[in-house]
């Protein structure tokens, strides 16, 4: 990923993309192999129960729940992994109701507990990778000491603390720069102090 400064990130290696949601565009023959101003937006994922997430396309999403509809009718597999939303994803770790969020990949349905495997950290890395400055609940947005006293901030922090020019340059990848003064993301990437 362009520019080298994002390679400082210590992104999860348990994110992994499918070839179709990494190559977005072809590009013409001379101008490299950087896709980084051509990135998807992260919005489908598929969970997998170890923990491990695969980023794929809108159309690979639309393809994988035509065949779960196809294939309702099969025994379902405990094992099998989970289709979801990226703003879903984020709504189940702050409370949301799971089994609304997400589908088995081998049935229409979801039992309890089968996104246990979906952790914060994770989350946080979808988010970052994803050009997100705003980490913590809307409730607390006010208040500098609760933000950066979350779990959320603080792995966020873990990720780009010390990396403002990274945060900047994946903030500007993505569009968001603007929302950049006075975010999270500024906020942890500063080091978690902001002056006023």
């Amino acid at each position: 990923m362009q520019p080298s400064s994002l390679g400082g990130i210590p992104w999860l290696s348990s994110i992994l993309a499918t070839q179709n949601f990494v190559q977005s565009v072809v590009l013409s023959p001379g101008r490299g192999d950087d896709l980084s101003e051509c990135m998807r937006p992260l919005d489908a994922l598929v969970l997998f129960e170890d923990g491990s997430v695969v980023l794929v396309s809108e159309r690979e999403a639309d393809a994988l729940q035509g065949l779960i509809w196809q294939h309702s009718h099969c025994r379902a597999i405990s094992r099998a992994p989970v289709l979801m939303q990226l703003c879903y994803a984020r709504a189940a770790l702050q409370g949301g109701e799971p089994l609304l969020l997400a589908q088995k990949l081998d049935s229409p349905y979801m039992r309890s507990g089968l996104l246990r495997s979906f952790t914060l950290t994770c989350l946080t890395n979808l988010l970052l990778f994803d050009g997100h400055t705003m980490y913590t609940h809307s409730s607390i947005a006010g208040s500098t000491s609760k933000r950066t006293a979350s779990a959320a901030f603080q792995h966020l922090q873990q990720l780009v603390l010390g990396k403002r020019k990274a945060a900047e340059e994946l903030a500007s990848l993505r569009g968001k720069l603007r929302m950049l003064p006075r975010s999270d993301l500024e906020l942890a990437s500063d080091g978690g102090s902001m002056e006023v």
